[in-house]
């Protein structure tokens, strides 16, 4: 497609896009260094497990990763990883903050992206939605939680440390009673939780290791139309992809 290909391995390094965080970037090699195939987007099929890797060859052909057995040579972009890490974790981490404001508002959808990332909050009754002066306040009262989060978990690691937790339906519900119970379709499915700020959901994407590596959170906007509310913001150091 467009001059990419498509390479499938047995297992892989890669974190493919998804859950509303851009895919991993890097490269996959011989051995001997004679063949390279540089991935530049990472898909999975939910239905089957396979993970597909895209991008082009810049030495050698599939044929050259045919015949180096089992045994290849993956490498990620770790500055990239990091960064939509960073993205990733503030957008949680907000969701964190609004809780702290005293917001009972849900989250319902995270664009993790640095192309603008967001994150967007449904009110289920009247009583959830924001005045115009709360909106309009938000994000200069947001941005503070996010800096008293950051100094609180330099003295509790349960709040700093973004740990990971794989549990079954009755231990992920215990901990989070509102979590989709769509997530256990197979009987004895273990669900990824993240715990941040404290708290646990389930996700299944890369986090920064606590808040500190996090960086400076700003939010810049909200907006809300509906009952929706659309959260604005930018991490320090977060890279923009490279055309």
């Amino acid at each position: 497609e467009g001059g990419t290909v498509k390479v499938i391995l047995d297992k892989t390094i890669f974190h493919p896009q998804g859950g509303g965080q851009p895919t991993d970037k890097g490269t996959i090699m011989t051995l001997d260094g004679g063949c390279k195939f540089n991935v530049i987007m990472v898909k999975e099929d939910r239905a089957t497990g396979i993970v597909e890797h895209e991008g082009t060859f810049t030495k050698g052909a599939m044929s050259d990763l045919r015949s180096a057995g089992s045994s290849l040579a993956l490498s990620i972009d770790g500055a990239w990883r990091v960064s939509c890490a960073k993205v990733h974790s503030a957008g949680h981490a907000l969701d964190v903050g609004m809780v702290a404001l005293g917001y009972t508002i849900r989250p319902t959808k995270g664009y993790h992206f640095p192309e603008g990332p967001y994150v967007e909050y449904e009110a289920t009754c009247p009583e959830e939605k924001l005045s115009t002066e709360d909106k309009d306040t938000l994000p200069i009262r947001l941005t503070k939680k996010m800096v008293e989060l950051n100094e609180v978990g330099k003295t509790d690691p349960d709040i700093d440390e973004f740990a990971v937790r794989y549990l079954n339906k009755e231990e992920t519900l215990a901990l989070c009673p509102d979590a989709d119970v769509a997530m256990f379709s197979e009987e004895g499915a273990l669900v990824r939780l993240t715990r941040v700020g404290g708290g646990w959901i389930p996700c299944g994407g890369t986090h920064v290791k606590n808040l500190a590596a996090m960086g400076v959170v700003t939010v810049t906007k909200a907006k809300a139309k509906k009952n929706t509310l659309k959260v604005s913001y930018e991490v320090e150091g977060m890279i923009m992809p490279t055309p």
